[in-house]
């Protein structure tokens, strides 16, 4: 499993239960913006980037990551939410199983939802979606094989239908499983003609293509 080869014709790369790579707590007191929004530990085989937000306001909040300003509308608005990234390191390959993420509304948020979408389609489509609801809850997304044998890949969140445009949305424990795979560097030979043909006297030894 985690090879990123279908060996078993199943579709996809059989995969491994996974540890968890990286997790963002944001342990800060109460303040905006916030500081805290670097994963705990960085990886030895990629790196996260921090915890951001687009097009929504800060909110502060102890040991949360909490942003109002969110849409009210039931159709997805593109240029606002949530989002982290994960790029794997130079001769290493990423197999990502799992995002487990814990969030809630306020009081007065109503009945919104949460979507999740990625990179790898350049966010055309929904990966989850859900509902959070006033006290913390835990949501597990399992990551299907487009994520198997990946090197770089961007998580967004978006949400719909918030009540009101003052109501917060926070995230926390937002989590990361899955394995990494060291790749054998190859000699490639440059083709600046693009006849099929390389040349021998331009040549590097890489583990990318």
């Amino acid at each position: 499993p985690d090879n990123g080869i279908d060996e078993d014709c199943s579709g996809g790369d059989a995969t491994a239960l996974g540890a968890t790579i990286g997790i963002y707590e944001f342990t800060q007191a109460s303040a905006c913006p916030v500081l805290a929004i670097d994963v705990t530990a960085q990886p030895s085989f990629a790196t996260f980037s921090p915890y951001g937000t687009t097009g929504t306001t800060c909110a502060a909040a102890n040991n949360v990551f909490n942003n109002s300003g969110w849409n009210t509308s039931g159709t997805i608005d593109l240029t606002e939410y949530n989002e982290f990234s994960i790029d794997a390191a130079d001769c290493y390959s990423l197999d990502l199983n799992k995002l487990i993420f814990t969030h809630r509304i306020s009081a007065s948020g109503g009945t919104p939802f949460w979507i999740l979408r990625s990179s790898l389609d350049n966010y055309a489509a929904d990966l989850a979606t859900g509902t959070p609801i006033t006290t913390d809850k835990i949501d597990t997304v399992l990551l299907g094989p487009a994520f198997d044998a990946v090197d770089q890949v961007t998580f967004r969140f978006y949400i719909v239908s918030m009540a009101q445009s003052g109501s917060t949305w926070r995230n926390d424990n937002v989590t990361l499983i899955g394995n990494s795979t060291s790749l054998t560097p190859q000699t490639f030979y440059a083709d600046v003609d693009n006849d099929g043909f390389g040349d021998l006297n331009n040549s590097v030894l890489t583990c990318s293509q």
